[in-house]
């Protein structure tokens, strides 16, 4: 397990094609291979439940948190998507939830916290 890691829209359309259960989205922007991604999962045939919420300001694109062509995806994919806008959202945030058994939860812990390994 790593401390800290790279976090950009590769990593983002990974983490939406692998959820399952449930995926948050809440960013200041949005490209336009994130937005594939989702589409591509709420095409499944179990889609998870999403929430994606971004900041329409068009100083976030200017700063480098999204893109317009992203913008243009999402709002042609807004009939499948459902979107929240919020002003002046200055952090990013992506939660994958995935639903483990007591089983597969004691064997990821394994008698520490989660995420950690004992050796």
């Amino acid at each position: 397990m790593t401390t800290f890691t790279v976090v950009n829209e590769d990593t983002l359309a990974a983490a939406v094609d692998q959820s399952r259960e449930r995926l948050v989205y809440i960013a200041p922007g949005i490209t336009a291979k994130i937005v594939a991604a989702m589409a591509v999962a709420m095409q499944g045939t179990q889609p998870p439940p999403l929430t994606v919420i971004i900041d329409t300001d068009p100083e976030v694109c200017r700063l480098g948190y999204g893109t317009v062509e992203g913008l243009k995806a999402l709002q042609a994919a807004g009939q499948m998507l459902p979107i929240r806008y919020q002003r002046g959202c200055p952090n990013f945030l992506c939660v994958r939830h995935t639903m483990m058994t007591r089983s597969q939860y004691a064997e990821q812990t394994k008698g520490g916290r989660p995420g950690r390994r004992s050796a």
